[in-house]
């Protein structure tokens, strides 16, 4: 998104805000954020006791919980699903076989699978071989939602805060050039004269991003862009060249 503004007939001020970009990345905070911790549950009890003849399988998010009460007649045991990706450990989902159909702990596959087997082994044991007065069975993933967490709001607070508003500034009566926040993170700042420059086109680039870009050339060979974020469309950039074009001629 451009801003243009001429406060006089020898000045023109033009500001850049890579709207979609930070759109994008508080997008990807809040979506995965909101995932993470609110469709999902991060922990999970499962507790049974023969006195009571009760079996209680909690389900807790942050944002909501769910309880199933069975008796211990209408549980059959305990199924182990792995799953096994490229170069990484193989993991695990419990799934309770009961009266009314199977019972998944998590519908998403985490953990080592080690610690999956003990635990389908301890419900085995119980339900299938009567040992046992007590059950307690938890799996807790909150510290590994936690860092996904963090993750993705890393990752959206790159194009959140990273994409930088560049802030153009010509001035036909000191022959002035300056372009502030200029570079793929904003740190880089140029200053010439305004008579170097031999023309002002639209390019395309695909980083670090792809989109249409501002690029000034100069007669020394130097080519200095102004937006490294543009919009993809050709046509909302033309009119802004055209506008520069149209000032320093």
């Amino acid at each position: 998104m451009f801003f243009i503004k001429n406060p006089s007939e020898n000045t023109m001020c033009i500001k850049h805000l890579p709207l979609t970009q930070k759109i994008i990345g508080l997008v990807i905070i809040l979506g995965g954020v909101s995932l993470i911790y609110f469709a999902f549950p991060s922990k999970v009890e499962f507790h049974c006791n023969r006195n009571t003849n009760q079996a209680i399988l909690k389900q807790m998010g942050l944002s909501r919980s769910k309880i199933q009460k069975f008796k211990l007649e209408d549980i059959k045991g305990a199924l182990l699903e792995e799953s096994y990706q490229r170069d990484s450990e193989p993991t695990f989902r419990i799934l309770l076989e009961t009266s009314v159909g199977t019972i998944y702990f998590t519908k998403y596959f985490t953990g080592k699978l080690s610690d999956g087997k003990k635990k389908v082994r301890d419900i085995n044991t119980f339900f299938k071989e009567n040992k046992g007065v007590e059950l307690i069975v938890v799996q807790d993933i909150r510290l590994i939602l936690k860092i996904v967490s963090l993750i993705i709001c890393i990752f959206g607070c790159l194009p959140l805060f990273f994409t930088p508003i560049a802030t153009l500034n010509l001035d036909k009566s000191r022959n002035k050039f300056y372009l502030r926040g200029a570079g793929p993170v904003g740190f880089k700042r140029f200053k010439c004269s305004m008579s170097d420059i031999e023309d002002v086109v639209v390019k395309w680039g695909n980083k670090p991003a792809p989109s249409n870009n501002i690029v000034f050339k100069f007669r020394n060979g130097k080519n200095i862009a102004f937006t490294y974020y543009g919009p993809i469309k050709r046509e909302k950039v033309q009119p802004v060249v055209w506008k520069i074009k149209k000032f320093i001629s």
